[in-house]
């Protein structure tokens, strides 16, 4: 058995069933495709469906984000060593195709309808085969409003499920679409097993910096009493073992540990697993999941032995140890209640009142104006220049050294917006989908604010259309914010005498 520098990934096939619903605001959705072909699945019709063929009418800027989504993946599979990914034009013509099929339907789905405008068969399969593709598996990503196809790419290695597939090593041909908002990346080979001799492929990988702390999309697998939630468990670590033709293994026996070490102290991590035999969907993978969040710039140590089968014959014992350390808070770090404010201060261009220290009627009494030092007035007079025009409301403490829930930014975000006069109500809509899967564990007061600032772009889901809204907010999340908040809202300064109008602030399922 060949361990390929212990790395990031896992490989393999799952079938549609297990997939997110495709009502899911942002979903990652991944369908692998038997050999098989249904003929009525494929338009009669080829010239029906324009397709792009490549080094067509294409946007240079598009190429060049494909290229460095593909200089990404390709980065993590040669650290695993994996083979990379290359371009194939009829998964191109394929990722293309269903991301205007979807952006015609406003909708994220990896089957496609033979009534539907742009059909080009129901399947990924039928699509890729349509295309020209002539290999046997295929696998399709699909996803609705990220940045660009490298941040598409993170969500789907986030997930233990999609990353499994991702870093299959077995395929090894990959194509980018999108239109509009929605993505697509196909990736394909003609087997998903290895050809000789047995190969490990673990993640995150031997060696791996930066490691992410916390689980940042929803879980497609879980075990039936552990959170489906982003931000409630830390980052799955994944394991697949790769035999040639051999699927359905089981993976008795296993031990697993995983341990933390920091500063000369050491402290186990509780870790519950799902396996193959118990999972039908991951074939000859498993997926280790810690019950708690990663600790910053932490090293851990994962140990695993198991004895590997194939139907009654036993293959060997497979023995493994290798350590990786996670991400430090300048990377991920949380905000706190100060520092989130001055953040959205600084996304709205806040005219301070540099006098509001010798005016504010209430002080908090953790940020008494008698009692700062130098280093704090500027923040001060942010915090009580909010305070005072009422977007804080009437506590008497500030908590300032506290952490900041993604909710609670959101609110203060959007009653800025409010109270200055931005017209939020009024605004261009870019998402029609009015509420996330987890929208009930907003506060009342947060829910219209958190579903009214997605739907005007200003935040996006964990995937899977979660938004985690007790979990706390991270610093390239708040940075992510305040530039599109300078993107996408426009306060009139100076402010008006009158207070704006709430046009359309009741949104509809809320």
């Amino acid at each position: 058995m060949r361990s390929g520098r212990q790395t990031t990934s896992t490989g393999k096939t799952m079938m549609g069933r297990f997939l997110q619903s495709v009502g899911i605001l942002l979903c990652l959705l991944v369908f692998i495709s038997p050999t098989a072909i249904l003929g009525s699945s494929i338009p009669a019709n080829k010239a029906e469906q324009g397709d792009l063929e490549e080094g067509g009418n294409q946007d240079i800027t598009d190429i060049e984000l494909k290229y460095n989504a593909l200089d990404q993946i390709n980065a993590i599979r040669s650290h695993m060593g994996l083979p990379g990914f290359s371009i194939a034009s009829a998964l191109n013509n394929m990722a293309k195709n269903h991301s205007r099929y979807m952006s015609s339907g406003n909708i994220t789905s990896w089957e496609e309808n033979p009534d539907d405008a742009g059909f080009t068969g129901v399947y990924p399969l039928n699509r890729a085969q349509y295309c020209g593709y002539d290999k046997g598996y295929v696998v399709e990503f699909n996803g609705y409003r990220k940045k660009d196809y490298q941040d598409f790419l993170e969500s789907c290695l986030q997930d233990p499920i999609l990353r499994i597939s991702l870093l299959n090593p077995s395929y090894t041909d990959i194509g980018f679409g999108k239109e509009g908002e929605y993505y697509c990346i196909v990736v394909g080979g003609s087997s998903d097993q290895t050809d000789g001799q047995a190969q490990l492929v673990i993640y995150p990988y031997a060696g791996q910096q930066d490691v992410k702390n916390v689980m940042a999309t929803s879980l497609t697998k879980r075990p039936e009493d552990m959170s489906v939630l982003a931000g409630q468990v830390g980052l799955p670590i994944t394991l697949s073992y790769y035999s040639a033709g051999k699927r359905e293994l089981r993976f008795e026996n296993v031990e697993v540990s995983v341990t933390g070490s920091k500063e000369g102290q050491d402290w186990d991590v509780q870790i519950r697993y799902m396996l193959p035999q118990s999972e039908r969907d991951l074939w000859y993978s498993m997926i280790m999941y810690p019950d708690e969040n990663f600790r910053t710039n932490t090293k851990y140590t994962v140990k695993v032995r198991f004895e590997v089968w194939h139907q009654e014959e036993f293959q060997e014992i497979v023995q493994e140890e290798w350590s990786f350390t996670s991400a430090g808070s300048a990377y991920i770090g949380e905000v706190t209640k100060m520092a989130a404010l001055e953040y959205l201060a600084q996304a709205v261009e806040l005219p301070v009142q540099e006098d509001i220290l010798d005016t504010v009627s209430e002080p908090y009494q953790d940020l008494l104006p008698s009692q700062l030092s130098e280093e704090d007035v500027a923040l001060a007079q942010i915090v009580y220049t909010l305070k005072e025009a009422g977007v804080l409301g009437d506590s008497a403490l500030l908590d300032r050294f506290g952490y900041t829930t993604r909710e609670q930014a959101v609110i203060w975000l959007m009653r800025i917006l409010e109270i200055y006069g931005a017209p939020i109500y009024n605004s261009v809509v870019l998402n029609y989908r009015n509420t996330f899967e987890d929208i009930n564990q907003c506060s009342e007061e947060g829910k219209p604010y958190v579903q009214r600032a997605y739907q005007l772009g200003l935040i996006r889901d964990q995937g899977g259309g979660v938004f985690a809204p007790q979990s706390y907010i991270t610093k390239a999340e708040m940075e992510e914010l305040v530039a599109l908040v300078k993107e996408r809202v426009t306060i009139p300064w100076p402010q008006g005498e009158e207070e704006p109008e709430e046009s359309g602030r009741e949104d509809e399922g809320l």
